[in-house]
């Protein structure tokens, strides 16, 4: 295949992983709020796929773009330099460039608010191990009075 009309494809490729990274990202935050964990595990697993697929096309675009100027005798290769090539194409490479820029600060959105709501998850789920646990809050293992407001236990109570 012309490294060109390579390029043009393997950007086609990278915005449509991005979407689905971006459907992907969007499903995420509902899992957490049911605490559904096989669902949470399915889409980490589909997400961790779709990224490393987005790496793998960007790396080949990056090798496919070396090629272009290669074979031109370029030092760097500029959109401009594209559309002198295929004008056409290079309007669609634009376009999904453009694209691509869109999703990955949309992907980048969603990350934050899933990393701000996996925190408040975890935070609920410790709170909600800690209230099970069988740990007795005025004793240490040894039996020894815990201090939890700086003064030591007392035994005795007050009388009016």
């Amino acid at each position: 295949m012309d490294p060109l009309a390579h390029t043009f494809a393997l950007a086609r490729d990278i915005r449509t992983a991005l979407g689905q990274a971006v459907e992907v990202a969007e499903r995420m935050g509902p899992a957490m709020r049911g605490l559904e964990a096989d669902a949470l595990f399915e889409v980490a697993t589909r997400r961790q796929h779709l990224n490393e697929g987005v790496a793998r096309l960007t790396g080949e675009m990056a090798t496919s773009l070396a090629a272009v100027a290669s074979a031109r005798n370029w030092q760097e290769v500029t959109v401009a330099d594209l559309r002198s090539l295929d004008a056409l194409g290079t309007a669609d490479f634009e376009c999904n460039l453009a694209a691509i820029r869109e999703l990955a600060g949309r992907l980048r959105e969603l990350d934050k608010q899933n990393q701000v709501r996996g925190g408040r998850t975890v935070a609920f789920l410790r709170g909600v191990v800690a209230g099970h646990e069988l740990r007795p809050s005025a004793y240490d293992r040894r039996g020894a009075p815990t201090v939890t407001s700086g003064r030591p236990l007392s035994t005795g109570s007050r009388t009016a």
